[in-house]
């Protein structure tokens, strides 16, 4: 009985410190996406970073929009041009090598993955990655709200 009393604060503990990390995670990531006039909902993002001289984030651009027109109501699609001044600091914060470049992050503020140039499978991959972090995190975060 002592051991399973012992588990259960540990589990109790680990769940307690997850939801704590969890809420201060999503602040930066959010403040500077709302600073630079982006979404500022819950849903996890699907930040592409392009350049207007630049013709493979033209041709990337297509597979965007369907992937927005077919997972828009799950995820945010948000499209960050690295020349915009005000765009510098989210360039910084997801540390841009190259454009295209698209960047799966969660609710949280994890980036979850990320890749570059036109690769159309690359993006499904990153989005199904995405969306089964957060069906993970969403449960987990359920289970926190619960355990108390």
């Amino acid at each position: 009985m002592k051991k399973f009393a012992a588990l259960f604060m540990l589990w109790s503990a680990l769940l307690c410190s997850t939801a704590v990390a969890l809420a201060e995670e999503s602040r930066p990531h959010r403040q500077i996406l709302a600073m630079a006039g982006f979404t500022d909902s819950e849903k996890p993002k699907v930040i592409s970073f392009h350049a207007d001289w630049c013709p493979t984030c033209d041709q990337l651009k297509p597979s965007l929009d369907k992937a927005e027109s077919r997972y828009g109501s799950q995820l945010d699609f948000i499209s960050v041009n690295i020349d915009d001044e005000k765009n510098k600091d989210i360039v910084r914060l997801y540390r841009v090598r190259g454009v295209p470049e698209v960047v799966f992050v969660s609710s949280r503020g994890k980036v979850v993955s990320t890749f570059m140039g036109n690769e159309p499978r690359e993006l499904k991959t990153g989005m199904q990655k995405l969306l089964k972090e957060t069906t993970t995190t969403s449960i987990a975060a359920r289970s926190a709200e619960t355990s108390f």
